[in-house]
């Protein structure tokens, strides 16, 4: 029988495999064009991953890393211990961070590191097991995949178990390939114990990547002839198994202490629902909310794979092994939920090397079986224009899930950093700050280094009620105002008793999200001197009295009101309370609306007769300036918007005026949390960013409006000295220029001899468009004019529609 290439997995003996004839796709050695395209997608995978290290905040658990390169390596493992993660990368990175230090980028670029090794093993995978045209397809996939760019940005050791996932199966392929054709195995299988222990070492993800290793040794054995051959090879596995658990056995103790304790972090799902997460983080990565049309386009030329892998791999049981391995983690994760439920999409990265080697086979595969139908002179060209355009569709849907990734906020990591920089604005040494998980205490205290003190509640699990509810009153006792970060809180407090408890006992004023994380702020001022009033609001509800408290308010803090309502009629419709501190051009600089009562007492549920307490706060924006404002308060219909009219025909009533005190502390540019910060010096003043809306819209850099319509600007300066800087608000369209307003920056809010070095300075604008502005395309621009000269800022792209009338 004559052999033409190695088969693994075929029942031929030992003797069958020469020991010249080359492994699958060995190819020879590197050519000078080979090293020039593996440059290449290094340095792609490299500007992928270290661009923009510290552009997003650490979260929480990235908090635990940092956590951990301040411990001593002598602690590590015990500390490791008490989390669910083995120890290996905490050690990594604790070395690390000795050399490059503990900043956002320090503590990611070990990350980024290994991301960037990933593209080298997928490229050496492929390589050996299909050539060098796959291989340069699947590190091209590999090098722009936002999945493995997302945790290549990350300081956790998910991007480390998928490189030692990959690394281990590439090892365990040569190893095979050597004891089939009788070579020397000792530096594959050496490789692939050390691998597989670091594996373990990792993460627990890794049991999982050494049973499907085991599953492909097992049908590997049994296809050997004779017994005896067999027993042999089985035999060496098994040692080299024993040698990993060997290595792994210092931990087994914490594993099974550890198995038990596991809570569910998932639901139960359909198999069909973890297939189809697969398939959405292959192709557009986690920066993404479900599959669309390029991303589904993308999956061809894995179809491509399927069909044409089994007759054109030179090694079918190894390239079996690769697709069940890109789609192990879902299998995997399946089956677990049957018991309990255990996914995260992070957890799925371990199966793309496999994803990215078959879709790269299935696309240069399917070219060149398409040039084989060509004249000789034009397959290489033909079959490589074909690939390409396979591979399109990932390219795409790889884009568009990178973009998402690094400009759209909704997808950014929860952003601890901003939430630091503006309590460490807002909160004085009479605060307090609350995080509502334990979990949190790390990641916070690496960017906050204010003055308020820090109280981690609950403090146990389960939250003892009792003791939790006496601590939450002494602390209310002690602070005039309490901000509280909450994250987690169905495994932390999930009766909600912290939250809950400062609703029914204090004054909500902020409610943000930082990603999955809510900053509210509440405040504590003691009795109000409540003044009665007889408003009537619509046919149903009248404001009996309201109080408020009398002190100046601070940017950044709120002002405390309550207002008691009287229901005189059943209410159908769900109201919304709005309350607003208004500058006196009626721009907003300070606003709270929610349900009364918190959304504890929704006015569809209030009955003829019924009063109702509601405590609420006016937080005042960071960058207000010192002076007296307005406040008023109304109810609005929460599906329409439309406010309640007072017999008046007003829509609001006016509660007096609020002063704004002098901000006391420095207001860093991440407190603010524009989309799109700048810093721009002009003159005097730096422009930190902007924000354009519609009146009562969110912001956005692309307005629509008729004429005649109103536009809303915000300035957000940053005083570099105290001199006037002019400025002129224009549209501009095709040389053309209609002015819009002009005046000083400030002019009215704040003279420049009241400036402050380094001081933020918020400019809210009405702007309304000239009614006989014609339709079209315009810019919002900025040019401002100073002792120091002249520029100009364009702003926002404006629509102009041809008006109603």
């Amino acid at each position: 029988m004559s052999v033409t290439g190695p088969m693994i997995g075929t029942s031929a003996a030992g003797r069958q495999f020469p020991e010249q004839q080359p492994a699958p796709h060995s190819g020879g050695g590197v050519s000078s064009g080979e090293w020039l395209a593996i440059g290449l997608l290094v340095l792609l995978g490299f500007a992928l991953r270290f661009e923009g290290l510290a552009a997003q905040s650490l979260w929480a658990d990235e908090g635990n890393s940092w956590g951990m390169t301040v411990r001593p390596l002598s602690a590590i493992a015990a500390a490791a211990a008490g989390d669910i993660h083995p120890p290996l990368y905490y050690y990594l990175l604790n070395l690390w961070c000795r050399v490059f230090g503990r900043s956002e980028a320090g503590l990611r670029s070990l990350s980024a590191l290994l991301g960037l090794a990933l593209v080298l093993v997928t490229y050496l995978w492929a390589r050996y097991l299909a050539g060098k045209g796959v291989a340069l397809a699947a590190g091209l996939v590999a090098a722009i995949s936002p999945f493995a760019i997302y945790y290549s940005q990350e300081a956790r050791a998910y991007i480390l178990v998928a490189l030692l996932a990959a690394a281990s199966s590439y090892c365990l392929a040569a190893y095979l390939v050597a004891v089939a054709r009788a070579q020397r195995r000792l530096l594959p299988g050496a490789a692939y114990v050390l691998l597989a222990l670091a594996l373990l070492w990792s993460h627990y993800l890794g049991f999982l990547v050494l049973l499907l290793q085991n599953l492909l040794v097992a049908i590997w054995l049994m296809r050997q002839r004779p017994a005896a051959r067999r027993m042999r090879q089985g035999l060496s596995w098994l040692g080299m198994q024993a040698l990993v658990l060997l290595g792994y056995s210092p931990w087994l103790a914490v594993v099974i202490r550890q198995a038990g304790a596991w809570p569910a972090i998932s639901q139960k799902q359909p198999l069909g629902f973890y297939l189809n997460d697969m398939v959405r983080l292959y192709t557009l990565g986690p920066s993404s909310d479900g599959m669309s049309r390029i991303a589904w386009l993308a999956l061809l030329p894995v179809l491509a794979g399927l069909a044409l892998g089994w007759k054109r791999s030179r090694a079918p049981l190894l390239w079996a092994f690769v697709v069940i391995f890109a789609i192990w983690p879902a299998l995997a994760m399946w089956a677990l939920s049957l018991l309990r439920g255990a996914y995260r999409a992070k957890f799925l990265l371990m199966g793309l090397p496999g994803f990215h080697i078959l879709l790269a086979a299935g696309a240069i595969w399917f070219g060149r079986a398409v040039a084989q139908l060509l004249p000789r002179r034009l397959r290489l060209p033909a079959a490589g224009a074909v690939a390409a355009v396979l591979l399109l569709p990932l390219g795409a849907a790889s884009a568009q899930g990178w973009l998402n990734y690094r400009y759209e906020p909704r997808y950014w990591r929860d952003d601890y950093r901003a939430a630091a920089r503006f309590i460490e604005a807002a909160a004085g040494p009479h605060s307090a700050v609350i995080l509502d998980a334990p979990g949190q205490s790390e990641v916070f205290s690496y960017y906050y280094h204010g003055a308020a003190g820090v109280y981690p509640l609950p403090r146990q699990r389960p939250p003892d009620e009792a003791a939790l509810k006496r601590e939450l009153s002494a602390l209310a006792a002690n602070h005039e105002r309490v901000f509280a970060l909450l994250w987690a809180t169905d495994e932390s407090d999930p009766q909600r008793i912290v939250e809950t408890w400062l609703d029914q006992n204090a004054y909500k004023g902020i409610d943000a999200w930082y990603g999955n994380i809510r900053l509210v702020s509440y405040e504590l001022p003691g009795p109000l001197q409540a003044q009665p009033t007889e408003a009537r609001f619509g046919d149903s509800i009248r404001l009996l009295a309201y109080a408020r408290a009398d002190h100046a308010v601070e940017p950044g803090q709120a002002l405390a009101v309550e207002l008691q309502w009287l229901c005189t009629q059943a209410v159908t419709a769900r109201y919304k309370v709005f309350l607003q501190v208004l500058d006196a051009d009626s721009n907003i600089v300070g606003q709270r609306d929610s349900e009364p009562a918190a959304g504890a007492k929704p006015t569809d549920a209030w009955q003829a007769g019924e009063q109702v307490l509601d405590r609420e706060a006016v937080p005042i924006l960071l960058g207000t300036p010192p002076g007296k404002y307005s406040l008023i308060a109304g109810l609005y219909d929460a599906s329409t918007g439309a406010r309640l009219r007072l017999p008046d025909g007003s829509d609001h009533l006016f509660l007096g005026q609020v002063e704004v005190a002098p901000a006391p502390r420095f207001v860093a540019d991440e407190a603010l949390r524009l989309a799109s910060p700048t810093h721009i010096s002009l003159g005097p003043l730096r422009l930190l960013g902007w924000q354009t809306s519609l009146p009562g819209h969110q912001p956005s850099p692309q307005l629509s409006l008729a004429p005649g319509e109103p536009l809303s600007l915000v300035l957000y300066w940053r005083v570099q000295a105290q001199k006037p800087l002019h400025l002129r608000i224009s549209l501009e369209a095709k040389g053309n220029s209609r002015l819009l307003s002009e005046g000083e920056a400030m002019q009215g809010r704040l003279a420049p001899t009241m400036w402050s070095p380094e001081e933020l300075l918020r400019e809210p604008r009405m702007i309304f468009l000239p009614s006989d502005v014609k339709p079209g395309r315009y810019i919002l621009t900025l040019q401002v004019e100073s002792e120091q000269g002249s520029g100009r800022v364009d702003l926002a792209e404006v629509r102009v529609r041809a008006g109603s009338g």
